[in-house]
């Protein structure tokens, strides 16, 4: 079988025909499709851009520690009150009044080594009348702190006439304990409450109402 002689260069010369002919192929397709591709990637296409973003501002509350309200501790401090108050009459035109002050706190009235010592009043307002802080008291017994420990009390008694209220008429009496504040107490205020024997009492003030004939 005879075989034709084969040509040095004929192959080499077929290899550049062939990368020729790719290479203008490649060149013409990025020349048609190389418009189509930088659209795809344009920032306009909502793809991401090399552009800086811009800052997001997150506003914070500021925080500020408030210091705690100072509470101020209420002292404790003893506390006379009116327990039982009464008129008997013991005929004659005489009549007994007798009243009952107690400390009905735990604190003793002479606390601190201080001494307090006041008085107990007794008090008689005519009809269409009223107490006043500058009314006068017809009977006044002295009292010492010292008989007021925590939770004691102590009975004061007198006698006493119609005559030394001015006559006969409708009187409201008024048993009233350290009138002229004294004692350092937490309540001196003058209010009423029901008690017996048509007797009104509150904290350190009682009263009650007689008709005294001659």
């Amino acid at each position: 079988m005879l075989f034709l002689p084969r040509e040095k260069g004929q192959g080499v010369i077929e290899y550049i025909l062939v990368l020729a002919f790719v290479a203008s192929v490649t060149v013409a397709i990025l020349f048609l499709v190389g418009p189509i591709i930088g659209n795809v990637f344009s920032p306009s296409n909502g793809l991401p851009s090399t552009a800086t973003p811009a800052p997001v501002v997150v506003y914070l509350p500021i925080l500020v520690n408030s210091p705690a309200p100072t509470v101020t501790p209420t002292p404790r401090l003893p506390d006379l009150v009116i327990s039982k108050f009464n008129i008997i009459d013991v005929g004659q035109g005489t009549y007994q009044a007798n009243v009952t002050v107690f400390n009905s706190s735990s604190i003793a009235v002479e606390y601190d080594h201080q001494i307090h010592n006041f008085h107990i009043g007794l008090y008689a307002i005519a009809t269409g009348q009223e107490l006043k802080p500058d009314t006068e008291p017809f009977i006044t017994w002295g009292a010492q702190g010292a008989w007021f420990g925590a939770g004691q009390s102590r009975i004061f008694t007198q006698i006493f006439s119609a005559n030394q209220l001015g006559g006969s008429g409708q009187y409201t009496f008024y048993a009233w304990a350290d009138p002229w504040n004294m004692v350092m107490e937490p309540n001196d205020d003058k209010c009423t409450l029901p008690f017996v024997a048509g007797i009104e009492q509150c904290d350190n003030i009682a009263k009650m109402t007689l008709n005294l004939p001659f």
